[in-house]
Order: structure tokens, then C-alpha cells, then sequence
């Protein structure tokens, strides 16, 4: 067979010993496009054989030239092949310590490369081109630019390859990084959703990341939202025994939710003997709501979300499916619907997913990339949170993994309580968040071992603009007949202090607490996390000193 390259069609071009070379076909291609990175042959979706079939799997790429392709080689009809560019550093960056070959003339890596580091993608014409990109499925997206008429590349000889270092199984891994991908694009969609709580989503994250086998962690100056939703332990040891079995489902042979749930009963009863009586009942709930022996409830936000998620998504296990379950019977509420929405990604896997999940090309890829930055031969994931203003109204949350950014989610205008609660969390005081009652309060240890409690109030907005807390601390309790110690010498005495020159605070009758409390209105626009505590502080200093001078006590 003649070969590839014709040698006197043209000058010698991409000769330079910084660019290698990876050869495939073009159906390999699409999935590469697909998922958004060049992946091991064990891991690829639809695996046509190439050159990787020489290697065990691993990729080869050719450093400033290609080798010529032997007759047997079905890839090499160069009507079908691709030649596909790369940096040689991105590939020793990627490759690292899963470098299988390493000489002269070849780089053989057992890794995923992501496809935004690639330089060009070759095919043999421009009729090529055009016909590849017109036949493309709908859930891959490309762009045009990406592509050349494969020139006059150097052609190389072959060294002996002498031993070539074992090539490790990274296909869970790789999968694991495909299905969490899926997972991430589909929590995308939560801009719809209208979400007033997403706090729940760092610990599905986390929860996602701690299965496979990741050291997962929440770093300490993540933005924190006051209002909280945790996973139940419960909850939380189905989805650790439901995502592997997610991850093997191949959805284009269909979904059968009742293997599923069979898998996911025998899966927990061999993590610990006996089921516990909690999930041996949700289990059966469960399938009698699959076996329609009982009708589907409405799956409104409220109860054990995470476990009315996992059966939404049984219900209904595609993401066009759970789309149309919102004007269904069941109804599901936005957080129920949201994580059921992660899990259905989480099972597509990125190079499985719809193109409208994937978004534009170069944003996609970039996506990828740092997807792979962030959990590719680590062992320890670092999970940051950080508000990102973009208007008056518009506010955003930004979800980092080892400090690469996969995810940003819309909020609802952060309150000012949020704002108080961070802004005491920079300067190193954790504030506690009681959500029924919608107040702040911290408890300060002050001089000769004494105690004093702290509250901040929500104020309504009287100048626009400005965000006004109300600092309080108690210091008399008129709950019930105590009321009568509030006698017109007393009142008078509270009136006197207040009017003391070296007051920054008053006194006044909290109607909500039943108690004279010590309270002083702050504008929280411009303060610094220091200066707003030294105000809180000074509040419960001035209550304090009214409790240990007059009533020689240490109530509050």
C-alpha cells in the first residue's frame, strides 16, 4: 500500500519537535468530541480500533512527525484518518507518572488529554471536513476552525520500543470523571429552576466525590449561605451504594429501574449484614410506588429530599423525562427535582449527554479541562465557594474544585444576614444561624469568666440602598410576672443611661424577647468583618456589665 505521506508533493512542514501527533479514525473522533478529551481505548465510548491497539490502550503520540502506517492498519485510509496535534508539554503534564513509552521519536501516555489543549485536528481534504462535520450527532458539538487539510508532515522512523511499563486500568477513574462531568453540566440547568436554597449542593458534591474514593473537603473560607440543607445518613449511604451502579448503566440499551433497585438493595445489604430498618422500609416503599401497587406522591421540597430525589429519578430516569415531570402529577419540588437532574447527568456521562447540557464548544472543552485538573491524579478535592456579584440583582455562587471553576449557580439576592455571616467568618468568628427564627447570635466569653449573648436581627429596609442589622442583648427578663420589676424608678434609671455621653447604645424592650435588651442599629454596607464584631461586642459588654453591677447576676 502506498503510504500516507507523499514526500514530494510539498516542502516538509510541521517538523517542529515541540508538536506530537496522535493518529485515530474519524469515528473515534466523535466520541472524543463527545466527551471533550482523548481518552485510553478502555474508557472510550464506542472504541474503534486505532492506534492505541498497539499499546495496550494507551494513547501514542508521535513527536514532530508521524510514522508510516502499515497496510493492515484499517485506520490508516487516509480518506478516514485523523491526524490530531498536540504540545508535547500538555502531554507530559497530562502523562506524568502514567507515561508508558518515552524515547526519541514516540510518547506513549495512560491518561485523559483534553481535547482544549489540542492545536489542530487533521483530515485529508476539505470535502473531509465538511462530510464529518455534517454527519456528527446531535450530542456533539464542534467548531470548524478546529480543523485543517492534513498537510505534508514529517515522517518519521520507528525506534524498538524496548520495554514498555505496564499500562494500569484508569477506567474507573476516567468514567468516574465522565459520569461527575455529566452530573455537574446537568446542575446547569438549576438557572431555571428558581432556587431559593442551593446549600445543599456542596454536600452532594462532597458526598459524590467521597464514594469513588476522594479525600473530599470543604474548604474553610467557602461562602456559607444561613439556610442549610443536609443529607441524612440514611440518604446519604443509599446514594454512596447507588452512584457506582449509575455508572455502568449504558443508556443507549435502556433503563430498567427495577435491575436498578435490585442492584441497589444487594449492594447495601453487603455493606453491612442486615439493612437497616429505615432503609428496608424506603426500599420497599420504593418499588411498591415502581410496581404502581401505591400511587406516586407528590414530591414536594419538604421531608427527606435526597431520598424523594432518588425515587423522582427512578420514576422518571432521563433528563427530557424529569423536564416533563414538573407539570406531572408528582410535581416534584426545585431541590428534589435539582438532585434528581445531577443523578440523571451523573448516569448520561459527559460524552453521552445532550448537546443543549454541553453549551458552546471552546466552553464545553474548557470545562473539560478543568474537570481533569481537578481530579486527575489527585487523591484530595478541596471544594471552594465564592459569591460572584454581577449586578444589583444578580448574584452568583462559584463552585471550585482544587481551584478550578465547574460550576456557577444563580441565587436569589443574598440577604443581609448572609452578608453579616460572612463577613464575621473572614474575620474569624463563626456565627450561628438559627433558620426558624431567622437571626444571627454568638456567645462571648468575656473578663472573670464571664458570658453574654449576642443576637442580630433582620431590620426592614427604610433607606434604599443601605442594609441595616439590629445588634441586641439581653440583660433583664420581664417574661411573665417579671414585668412587674419594670417599676418607673427602673425606667427612669434605663432612660438616664441611655443619655450617658459615652452610650454607642441603648436600652429598650424587645417585645419579641420579652426582656430589656441593649441594642444598637448598624449599617453593614462598608464595615469590615473586625469593626462589625467590636460593635456586637460592645452591645453584649454594655448588657453585661447592667447584669453583673446592678442585678449581680450572669443570666445571659
Amino acid at each position: 500500500m502506498e503510504n500516507i505521506i507523499d514526500m514530494q508533493k510539498s516542502p516538509l512542514i510541521h517538523s517542529n519537535e515541540r508538536c506530537c501527533y496522535f493518529i485515530t479514525s474519524q469515528r473515534n473522533l466523535m466520541s472524543f468530541f463527545g466527551a471533550g478529551m482523548i481518552v485510553p481505548s478502555s474508557s472510550q465510548f464506542r472504541y474503534k480500533e486505532d492506534s492505541r491497539q498497539r499499546f495496550e490502550g494507551a494513547i501514542p503520540f508521535w513527536k514532530g512527525g508521524i510514522p508510516a502506517l502499515k497496510e493492515k492498519e484499517d485506520f490508516s485510509d487516509k480518506q478516514r484518518m485523523v491526524v490530531v496535534e498536540y504540545n508535547i508539554d500538555d502531554i507530559n503534564k497530562y502523562g506524568d507518572k502514567f507515561i508508558a513509552v518515552d524515547n526519541i521519536n514516540l510518547i506513549v501516555v495512560n491518561a485523559p488529554i483534553p481535547l482544549s489543549s489540542v492545536v489542530t485536528v487533521y483530515l485529508d481534504s476539505d470535502d473531509a471536513i465538511t462530510d464529518f462535520v455534517m454527519r456528527l450527532p446531535s450530542d456533539v458539538i464542534v467548531e470548524h476552525k478546529v480543523f485543517q487539510v492534513l498537510p505534508n508532515i514529517k515522517v518519521i522512523e520507528e525506534e524498538p520500543l524496548g520495554k514498555i511499563k505496564k499500562v494500569e486500568n484508569i477506567a474507573p477513574i476516567v468514567s468516574f470523571i465522565d459520569s461527575f462531568g455529566g452530573g455537574l453540566r446537568a446542575l446547569n440547568q438549576l438557572n431555571a429552576f428558581h432556587l431559593e436554597n442551593i446549600s445543599y449542593i456542596s454536600d452532594l458534591l462532597l458526598d459524590c466525590l467521597e464514594h469513588f474514593g476522594y479525600k473530599a473537603l470543604s474548604s474553610p473560607l467557602s461562602y456559607q449561605l444561613g439556610c442549610r440543607t443536609k443529607i441524612t445518613a440514611s440518604a446519604k449511604r443509599i446514594i454512596h451504594r447507588l452512584l457506582p451502579i449509575l455508572q455502568e448503566i449504558k443508556i443507549e440499551e435502556g433503563y430498567d429501574q427495577f435491575y436498578i433497585l435490585e442492584r441497589l438493595e444487594a449492594s447495601l445489604q453487603q455493606e453491612g449484614g442486615n439493612l437497616s430498618a429505615e432503609v428496608g422500609e424506603w426500599l420497599i416503599y420504593v418499588k411498591r410506588v415502581l410496581d404502581a401497587d401505591i400511587e406516586a406522591p407528590i414530591l414536594a421540597d419538604d421531608g427527606d429530599l435526597f431520598k424523594r430525589a432518588i425515587l423522582l429519578f427512578l420514576l422518571r430516569p432521563t433528563l427530557s423525562r424529569l423536564k416533563g415531570s414538573v407539570d406531572s402529577s408528582i410535581s416534584p419540588g426545585p431541590i428534589v427535582l435539582s438532585i434528581a437532574f445531577f443523578l440523571a447527568g451523573y448516569t448520561d456521562g459527559l460524552c453521552r449527554l445532550g448537546s443543549e447540557y454541553k453549551g458552546y464548544y471552546e466552553e464545553f472543552n474548557q470545562f473539560t479541562k478543568s474537570l481533569i485538573d481537578s481530579l486527575w491524579n489527585n487523591s484530595e478535592v478541596v471544594i471552594n465557594i465564592s459569591c460572584l456579584q454581577q449586578s444589583d440583582t444578580s448574584l452568583s455562587l462559584v463552585y471550585e474544585l482544587n481551584n478550578q471553576a465547574l460550576l456557577q449557580l444563580p441565587i436569589q439576592k443574598v440577604t443581609i444576614l448572609d452578608r453579616v455571616f460572612n463577613l464575621a467568618k473572614l474575620a474569624g468568628y463563626e456565627l450561628i444561624f438559627d433558620n426558624e427564627k431567622q437571626e444571627l447570635l454568638y456567645k462571648f466569653n468575656l473578663e472573670g469568666g464571664r458570658h453574654q449573648i449576642a443576637y442580630i436581627e433582620m431590620m426592614k429596609p427604610q433607606v434604599e440602598g443601605l442594609d441595616v442589622v439590629k445588634l441586641v442583648s439581653p440583660c433583664l427578663d420581664l417574661s411573665g410576672s417579671k414585668l412587674k420589676a419594670l417599676t418607673k424608678n427602673v425606667a427612669v434609671d434605663f432612660l438616664k443611661r441611655n443619655s450617658s455621653g459615652s452610650m454607642f447604645c441603648s436600652f429598650a424592650f424587645s417585645e419579641k424577647r420579652q426582656t430589656i435588651v441593649v441594642q444598637s442599629l448598624q449599617v453593614v454596607n462598608s464595615l469590615s468583618g473586625e469593626d462589625f464584631m467590636t460593635f456586637l461586642k460592645n452591645v453584649a459588654v454594655v448588657a453585661d456589665e447592667y447584669e453583673r453591677d446592678i442585678l449581680g447576676k450572669d443570666y445571659f
